[in-house]
């Protein structure tokens, strides 16, 4: 190609300005340049120390895959009934009636009448402490010879007790239990310095009556029960009131009953045979125990447990639910109630169980 000619400068050059200060001279070095001071020790060679151990390798970095497909999420059903519009507040149609005036009380109020003050001052509280050499001054009588008699035993707050032992200061409950005639409590007022406390009590009489049998108990699932006597279903005769006797092979068991009453219950284990009983006819035997407490037979089931275990005891229930099933069903609705609610919470209602326990409610 041919070069291009040099195509010419539009603009003029500027002159170069003249410098209006005239430049200053270099100052000189008033301090002298001090030389470079040699180094003293010499340069210590750089060593650098193999490693002794290898490097270990880094283990790569493994995605595992996800075992499981992501579930897709549910999508929001559509809402196809539209909002109910809210019902607009009812205006009220009746005027709001007018609020009746509280009547005025034309009485005037009585006042309050002021605590009397008390006359006597009050007793101090009696400390658990002990007086020694305590006596009782019994003072009773025979109801038919009208001779003094004294208790066979005595038994304060629960706990049989002997003329001079020691006893605690306060109130305290006290049982008198004669021969032949009825128990008597009293309360008595135990202060310091108290030597002889004064107790009345009138013991009433009672009659003897002879139970005889050809044994002294019946032995009930591998449990012996000796018999027992009771004024009632819920009043037991005192064992104080209660001997055996052993005369040719037949047992004989005196009892002091009241003379009023007409009926009592021999009780063995959970049977029980009721028995008409009359000044007539002093002596009776007792005869075969053919009814059955709901109370008892509880308490006889709770024995079995402690005994026997848990598994023994259903297999004994269930022998005897079968064996007595027709004295079970004479038994109070209250006491069959009762007899279920114990064994389901002893965890003894089996099929089994439960099927005999239903057989005894509903048939």
């Amino acid at each position: 190609k041919p070069v291009e000619p040099v195509k010419p400068i539009g603009k003029p050059v500027e002159p170069v300005k003249p410098i209006d200060k005239p430049v200053e001279p270099v100052k000189p070095i008033d301090k002298p340049v001090e030389p470079v001071k040699p180094v003293d020790k010499p340069v210590e060679p750089v060593v650098v120390k193999p490693i002794d151990k290898p490097v270990e390798p880094v283990e790569p970095v493994v995605v595992r895959p996800i075992d499981k497909p992501v579930e897709p999420v549910e999508p929001v059903e559509h809402i196809d009934k539209p909002v109910e519009p809210v019902e607009p507040v009812k205006p009220i149609d009746k005027p709001v009636e007018p609020v009746e005036p509280v009547e005025h009380i034309d009485k005037p109020v009585e006042p309050v009448e002021p605590v009397k003050p008390i006359d006597k001052p009050v007793e101090p509280t009696y400390t658990s402490k002990n007086i020694s050499g305590v006596t009782l001054a019994i003072q009773a009588l025979h109801p038919q010879t009208k001779q003094p008699v004294q208790p066979q035993q005595i038994v304060v707050d629960g706990k049989v007790w002997q003329q001079g032992e020691p006893l605690p200061v306060g109130t305290l409950e006290v049982w008198l239990h004669f021969i032949a005639l009825s128990s008597c409590e009293a309360t008595i007022e135990v202060k310091e310095g108290t030597s002889a406390i004064p107790v009345a009590v009138s013991p009433q009489a009672l009659a003897r009556y002879i139970f005889t049998s050809n044994k002294d108990g019946v032995e009930l699932e591998n449990v012996l029960y000796p018999y027992t006597f009771w004024q009632s279903q819920h009043k037991k005769v005192e064992d104080h009131l209660v001997s055996m006797a052993n005369d040719n092979n037949e047992y004989q068991f005196a009892v002091y009953l009241p003379a009023d009453i007409s009926e009592m219950r021999v009780y063995t284990g959970y049977r029980y045979v009721e028995k008409t009983v009359s000044l007539n006819t002093l002596r009776q035997e007792i005869g075969y125990p053919n009814r059955i407490d709901g109370v008892h037979l509880t308490r006889h089931i709770e024995a079995l447990l402690k005994n026997i275990g848990k598994p023994e005891t259903i297999t004994a229930l269930a022998k005897l639910l079968r064996r007595h099933m027709s004295n079970l069903k004479q038994m109070d609705a209250s006491d069959k109630d009762a007899l279920l609610q114990y064994v389901t919470k002893c965890e003894l209602d089996t099929p089994a169980v439960l099927a005999l326990l239903d057989q005894m409610v509903h048939e």
